[in-house]
């Protein structure tokens, strides 16, 4: 199924598409300037992400839906590439939720933040690997990612003792190998 949003459409709300699994394709027209929290946590069949030529708040860069002024990454699907190019800094809460179908992700050196459940129920995720920019994992980010085996990270074992992770950062998945550069 596809959705498309009548222009002149503002807000989406909070929780408005959740667990919709059948949604394959979205269309955000230009006049949308709020996307609520959550407002497309766990549509894990979202297939195609674009938002409409002309808006100033929102737009889609290699099937991510990225918030322009706050570099967040809002919502990603099973193949979705993050950006390298400093436009997103935080991998927001739920972002890949339930992507299904993803086996391995690139966070890229510019990303700082992988926020509360940003990878949860990615149950094919085999292995990530991220930058020495990153300073935070917050709870549930890895959460229930029931295939993973490895994360590597691309800087020193003592830098990766100075990330904060939150209680619960890999709840859920089963104990996994850390390799730094």
């Amino acid at each position: 199924k596809r959705i498309t949003f009548n222009s002149g459409l503002q807000k989406i709300e909070w929780d408005a598409f959740w667990n919709c699994s059948s949604l394959a394709e979205l269309f955000i027209p230009a006049s949308v300037t709020e996307i609520a929290r959550d407002a497309f946590n766990s549509c894990s069949g979202i297939e195609r992400i674009v938002v409409e030529d002309g808006n100033e708040v929102f737009y889609s860069r290699n099937n991510c839906l990225i918030y322009d002024e706050n570099k967040l990454l809002l919502l990603a699907c099973n193949d979705s590439v993050i950006p390298d190019d400093g436009s997103v800094q935080i991998i927001y809460e739920h972002a890949f939720s339930n992507c299904k179908k993803i086996e391995s992700i690139v966070v890229p050196e510019t990303v700082e933040i992988l926020d509360v459940g940003a990878f949860f129920g990615c149950e094919s995720l085999k292995e990530v690997s991220i930058g020495v920019s990153v300073k935070e994992i917050r709870s549930f980010a890895f959460g229930y990612c029931a295939s993973l085996q490895v994360l590597k990270y691309n800087g020193s074992e003592e830098n990766f003792g100075k990330i904060t992770l939150q209680a619960n950062w890999n709840a859920y998945a089963p104990e996994f190998l850390v390799t730094c550069a």
